[in-house]
């Protein structure tokens, strides 16, 4: 092969490889935004399931307190 034919391969290659890894590290930091805001979406929804239960839980132990203390004793 002459020196030009083997720099101009080489040359390809390497704009070749450039490219792969561009298209990889964009994949990459894309794919870790996704999983992230996938992440917090489920997160967000732990919480407010979490909350909800968390009020109806208190609101229930309050009626139950509330009840125990004006309860009569016959």
């Amino acid at each position: 092969m002459e020196f030009g034919t083997i720099l101009v391969s080489v040359a390809l290659l390497a704009g070749l490889l450039y490219w792969f890894s561009d298209v990889i590290a964009t994949g990459l930091i894309a794919g870790l935004i996704f999983l992230g805001e996938a992440l917090l979406t489920v997160m967000g929804i732990i919480l407010t399931v979490g909350l909800q239960l968390a009020i109806r839980i208190n609101l229930l132990f309050g009626k139950a307190k509330h009840l125990l203390q004006h309860a009569r004793v016959y």
